[in-house]
């Protein structure tokens, strides 16, 4: 499509997959999604602690950040018009700036493991590790999301000195909040 629609070349995706094979958790990244787990404690007492089993990848890391699209980072053939001038880098391309290849990880599933959050940083920068699996864990198992989503946004709207109410008044803010803040 490049010479018919070349802003193809500055679109981009993320991916976060999980599977479960012969009691093994393998989970594919790409972008700046994290996979957290609850593990009970060993103890009992009913506590669930968070387990971090993935690494974002964003501007944070030293190495390659990995993405789907953004190909004029990937391979200077399209790093050049017909695309926007400010998505052009100012020097020559001498390797990829960005990769497509995922992240895997495996983790052997534990008795005490209890459940997973696939989530975008989106969630992530406004609820540590431990404050989305409390609430999880506390929540009934349907509208688990939900109450994530609606969490982080009470957090999001604290910071930005708004209050919840308007962004259940006005939809289109709680996107322009999560750009803002992004």
């Amino acid at each position: 499509m490049w010479d018919s629609k070349s802003s193809v070349a500055t679109c981009v995706s993320c991916c976060l997959v999980g599977v479960v094979y012969h009691q093994t958790l393998f989970v594919a990244n790409l972008r700046d999604l994290r996979v957290v787990l609850g593990r009970k404690s060993v103890n009992g007492g009913g506590v669930v602690n968070a387990v971090r089993l993935s690494t974002e990848h964003n501007a944070n890391l030293k190495s390659v950040s990995r993405l789907i699209g953004d190909v004029y980072m990937k391979h200077a053939r399209y790093n050049k018009e017909p695309i926007v001038a400010k998505f052009i880098l100012p020097e020559p391309m001498v390797m990829s700036i960005m990769s497509a290849t995922p992240t895997i990880l495996s983790h052997p599933i534990e008795a005490y493991d209890s459940f997973l959050i696939f989530a975008f940083d989106g969630l992530w920068e406004h609820l540590t590790n431990e404050e989305a699996v409390d609430i999880v864990h506390r929540s009934p198992h349907p509208g688990i999301a939900k109450r994530l989503v609606k969490v982080a946004l009470q957090e999001a709207a604290k910071k930005r000195e708004m209050r919840y109410w308007d962004l259940q008044v006005h939809p289109m803010m709680v996107m322009s909040l999560f750009e803002v803040l992004h």
